[in-house]
Formats: C-alpha cells, sequence, structure tokens
C-alpha cells in the first residue's frame, strides 16, 4: 500500500517535471522566437537609418554642387553682361561719330554750295540755283525719295521724328531735316520755295511739339534727338 502511494508521488513528480520542462521549452522557443524577430527589426533598422544617411550626403553633395554651378552661372552672367554693356556703349560711341561725321559732311556741302552761289551773285534769282545744286545732293521733290535718303543716312530720323510727334505735318519735317543740317532760314525759303513768315511758323510749331525752352536753339535740339541711346548703323 505504502509501496503504491510512494509510486504514485514519482509518477505526479515526474509528470509534474516533464510539464514544467515542456513549459520551459516552449517558453524558450517563444523567447527564441522574439529574440530573432528583435535582431531582424533591429537589422532592419539599422540597414534603413544607413540607408538614409546615404541619400542625405548624396542629397547635400547635390546641393552643394548646384550651389557652386548656381554661383558660378551668376559670377559669368555678370562678366557677360559688364562685356556686353561696354559693347554697347563702344557701339553707341560709334554710331554717334558716325552720324557726326554724316551731318558734317552734309552741312558743310550745303554751305559751299550756298557760299558759292552768294559770291556769283545767283541768289537774287529766289535761289533756284541754289535749289537746283542741293537738289543734286537731296532729293527734295519726292517726299519718298527725300524721308528715305534722310532714314538711311542718319538713323531713321523722320521715321522716328514722326512717331515720337505724330501731329507733324510733312512740310514740318523737312522743315526739321533742313534745320538738323544747319540751313538758315533764308536757305529753309530757297530749298522749300515757301517765304519766310511760313518758316517761322514751321519752327514754332517743331519747338511747340518738341516742347523747346526758350534758350534752346532748334538745331541744336534736333541734333539732341540724332542722337538716341540705341542706334544701329552701317559705318562706313
Amino acid at each position: 500500500m505504502v509501496t503504491e502511494q510512494a509510486d504514485s508521488v514519482v509518477v505526479s513528480y515526474q509528470e509534474m517535471i516533464w510539464s514544467m520542462s515542456q513549459a520551459i521549452g516552449r517558453h524558450k522557443k517563444k523567447t527564441l522566437a522574439l529574440y530573432g524577430s528583435l535582431f531582424i527589426l533591429s537589422a532592419t533598422f539599422f540597414i534603413y537609418v544607413r540607408y538614409r544617411e546615404r541619400k542625405y550626403r548624396q542629397l547635400m553633395e547635390r546641393l552643394q554642387s548646384q550651389e557652386q554651378t548656381s554661383a558660378s552661372a551668376e559670377t559669368e552672367c555678370r562678366r557677360l553682361s559688364q562685356e556686353l554693356e561696354q559693347v554697347r556703349t563702344d557701339h553707341q560711341e560709334l554710331n554717334r561719330s558716325v552720324l557726326e561725321k554724316r551731318l558734317a559732311e552734309m552741312t558743310a556741302k550745303l554751305k559751299e554750295i550756298y557760299s558759292k552761289q552768294s559770291e556769283a551773285a545767283h541768289i537774287a534769282d529766289d535761289g533756284r540755283l541754289f535749289a537746283l545744286q542741293v537738289g543734286e545732293l537731296l532729293p527734295l521733290d519726292s517726299w519718298e525719295d527725300f524721308s528715305s535718303f534722310i532714314n538711311d543716312n542718319f538713323a531713321s530720323f523722320v521715321d522716328r521724328l514722326s512717331a515720337s510727334y505724330p501731329n507733324l505735318k510733312r512740310q514740318e519735317l523737312i522743315c526739321a531735316v533742313l534745320n538738323l543740317l544747319g540751313c538758315s532760314v533764308t536757305q529753309i525759303c530757297y530749298l522749300m520755295k515757301i517765304k519766310k513768315n511760313t518758316v517761322y511758323d514751321y519752327q514754332k510749331n517743331l519747338r511747340g511739339a518738341l516742347a523747346l525752352p526758350q534758350n534752346l536753339r532748334l538745331q541744336a535740339a534736333m541734333k539732341d534727338f540724332l542722337f538716341p541711346s540705341t542706334l544701329k548703323i552701317d559705318a562706313e
């Protein structure tokens, strides 16, 4: 009886030990699985962090490269802008020199013609011979030819003047050109075949249209208009 009871206790104890060992075994498996999952998660997180760090470094390097490129481009743009401004300045000086030379030559020719006619006493015939000889230099008989000649040789002077002051009439534009060329009132009368009072009226209208002060000569105002800030002229 006692032996049976002892055997029963031993069996119960063995069963308990076995159950405990089975439980511990299951617990170890769960622990190992948990550790394995944590290891995989940590490794994945580490790899992700390194990946983001590498991407961040690449992005910073690209931004620095772009900043350097942008700075270089800005410096180059400033240099080119300065060179362009210098070229424009040189071009304007050349254009002004060309225009001044043409204007001086034309003015000198007109003065020479008038001087010779005065010395020959031919002006008394109402300047017909003077106008005839000037006509060989300026196509005064045709407005189209005259305006084209002046535009071609003097930086589109007629077109620019008429565009800036559209109320000016054709005769007033011709008067403006002759003033630009240094013609006197008498010479303008001969060339345009009009009276002095008419010339004075044209000059008055020109001064009013351009809002010129009283102390500024009309010829000087025409010269100022001849030299705009930007011109395109074929230098001879």
